[in-house]
């Protein structure tokens, strides 16, 4: 089985309980990634420990990266014509 959309979805509810969790000091309840692969299995997707891996290292780096939105004809101080 690839990874679809709705194994994505999947993992990261599962990553904004850990979120959840870390917020409330509760940092040895969080899922590690061998764990979400078991809840995945559990739920019947037939999917790789590689694939998890990748998927939420994907995931973290998105959350990390800063995406600047401006506004219609907005200018910076330094902006040239």
């Amino acid at each position: 089985m690839r990874l679809t959309q709705e194994i994505t979805d999947e993992i990261d509810q599962l990553l904004l309980k850990n979120q959840e969790k870390l917020s409330l000091g509760q940092r040895k309840q969080l899922l590690k990634k061998i764990d979400i692969l078991e809840v995945l299995h559990s739920k019947g997707y037939d999917i790789g420990y590689t694939t998890v891996c990748n998927t939420v290292l994907f995931v973290n780096l998105l959350k990390k990266k800063l995406i600047l939105v401006y506004a219609k004809n907005y200018r910076c101080r330094n902006h040239r014509k």
